[in-house]
């Protein structure tokens, strides 16, 4: 069963780590959530929040059996933080 957590309009989905506002199976963050998450977190840590995230997604990932490359994963959420969301 999935998790929607609320929050942007392009929610993620638990364990997947899907978007739940784009076409099924996009994953997240989409470039909508990079963009809300910038804008929503700027003045309070958007890497340490993305980083709490990409944690969390690790352990979803790895606990629901599904393959997954950790420098992908880690660039997913964490290589546009450094523009705020605007990659």
């Amino acid at each position: 069963m999935a998790v929607t957590v609320s929050g942007p309009a392009h929610d993620y989905l638990r364990p997947d780590w899907t978007c739940g506002g784009c076409p099924s199976g996009t994953p997240w963050p989409c470039s909508p959530a990079r963009v809300e998450y910038g804008e929503r977190y700027r003045d309070l840590g958007l890497t340490v929040v993305m980083r709490n995230l990409l944690d969390l997604a690790a352990k979803d990932l790895a606990n629901s059996g599904q393959i997954f490359d950790p420098s992908e994963l880690h660039d997913r959420f964490m290589a546009w933080t450094r523009t705020g969301g605007q990659r």
